[in-house]
């Protein structure tokens, strides 16, 4: 009788344990998964073919400039871009479609400042891409990471075919300050339009609708800051560990993804951020993290989000993909520094949440082992019901576990693991031990040196 009460006090605390788990930190992920749903619901091209939207028709740009070896080659890229273009022409406009169920009258006028540290030939591919997009009113703002020289041959090219494109650069010499924070800062002051996107030149982007999904909530004029987000292009990681570096992904986005949905916004994706300029001066630009590489995508938000102004945008059309070629490894490492260095100056409440969910994982497996190991020591050669049942709940607090995160990867294109998720959710809190073990002599400002800024 006394095993007994045993036994279910310890399959009770399991089955506690496992509803604390489930929801408070799955909840999280399962915010993140239903934005797969909101993608699933949005009609696809087939359907949107019996009711085209009033086309917007936006001044066609001309090339008037002679012809160079550079500028044929563009010219030659661009000729294949458009050739999938989703315009038409009427009276010599180019007449941009923008999606069914967006009012082109409700778009602001929107600034794309993009950061450009890529070569030549990536930049002007990207350009390409970005021209395409199926925006009534937006102008273009690149700010190239590299010398004087170097920005005006490749401005030569492209603003011969692209005229109302803006370029700058950013002076070799400013590497005592975060050259991504700069670069933005001078391409908002240069910019004159009401809506400012930042982003860079080494992203895919997915839709010609990519800037109109990302602005069509500053229709809202409560609205000062919507987030989007990028991904890694998961084949360009290798190793062993590739499986949980898109597994740890997922986890840290899901992670302000959800605060973001409930009012709580604390950090974001600075390649795929839109908000109002005015709100940026006003703000005083990236002035509270002066002086340090990170801040554009956690501190910033913090600064300027509150529980009305602010919304995520995750879909299929909006979901970057960031192209770091060989340094995918390295940037990885990078972000995860600076990471864990600005969530010192964040909300504390999501990391004790993740924190919370990993002592609850553990707990639930300890508990679990526990009452089997008891159960079969004691009880065998008779049936261990104990065993059988606290075996059973923790199958179904991992199926669980799959289930929801499955659900999350899929919205945010990520892998969608199975039996090694239960397997990942034990090993996340030790990892980041370790991580921040190795790099807790690690100098803040010697990561401006490091090529992601």
């Amino acid at each position: 009788m006394t095993f007994d009460i045993i036994y279910i006090v310890l399959i009770s605390a399991i089955v506690l344990v496992a509803l604390l788990g489930v929801f408070v930190g799955l909840t999280p992920l399962w915010r993140t998964g239903k934005l797969r749903e909101k993608n699933i619901e949005q009609p696809n091209n087939e359907e949107q073919q019996d009711v085209l939207p009033e086309p917007v028709a936006v001044e066609e740009e001309i090339f008037t400039g002679e012809r160079t070896d550079d500028c044929y080659v563009l010219e030659e890229e661009v000729e294949r871009l458009q050739a999938h273009k989703p315009s038409d022409s009427i009276a010599g406009e180019t007449v941009c479609h923008v999606p069914q169920d967006i009012n082109p009258a409700t778009l602001p006028s929107l600034s794309v400042v993009v950061y450009a540290l890529c070569n030549e030939e990536r930049l002007m591919n990207y350009i390409g891409q970005l021209m395409r997009q199926s925006y009534p009113d937006f102008e273009v703002v690149v700010v190239f990471d590299g010398t004087q020289d170097a920005a005006s041959d490749i401005a030569d090219v492209l603003m011969t075919r692209y005229p109302s494109l803006r370029m700058t650069f950013i002076p070799p010499g400013s590497h005592n300050l975060s050259r991504r924070k700069l670069a933005w800062t001078l391409g908002i002051k240069g910019a004159d339009k009401e809506v400012v996107l930042t982003t860079g030149a080494n992203t895919d982007i997915p839709s010609d609708d990519w800037l109109c999904r990302m602005a069509a909530p500053f229709a809202n004029p409560e609205i000062d800051l919507v987030l989007g987000d990028t991904r890694f292009d998961f084949n360009e990681l290798i190793g062993a560990g590739k499986w949980y570096h898109q597994f740890d992904r997922v986890m840290d986005n899901s992670s302000w993804i959800s605060a973001a949905l409930c009012g709580k916004a604390f950090r974001g994706d600075c390649y795929n951020m839109a908000f109002r300029r005015e709100l940026f001066f006003s703000h005083n630009g990236y002035a509270a993290s002066t002086g340090k590489p990170f801040g554009d995508d956690d501190v910033f938000v913090c600064q300027i989000t509150d529980s009305k102004n602010t919304r995520v945008v995750i879909t299929r059309e909006t979901l970057l993909t960031m192209q770091w070629g060989i340094s995918t490894p390295r940037i990885r490492t990078t972000l995860k520094e600076h990471r864990m260095f600005s969530a010192k100056m964040l909300p504390k409440m999501p990391f004790l949440r993740q924190g919370f969910f990993s002592l609850c994982n553990w707990l639930v497996f300890i508990l679990s082992a526990a009452t089997i190991a008891i159960s079969l020591i004691l009880m065998l050669p008779a049936i261990p019901w104990p065993a059988i049942a606290a075996g059973m709940l923790l199958l179904a607090y991992w199926g669980i576990e799959i289930g929801i995160y499955r659900r999350a990867a899929a919205a945010l294109q990520a892998i969608r693991l199975w039996w090694s998720v239960p397997i990942f959710m034990l090993w996340h809190p030790i990892a980041n031990a370790i991580f921040r073990f190795r790099h807790r002599k690690a100098k803040v400002m010697d990561f401006i040196w490091n090529g992601y800024q």
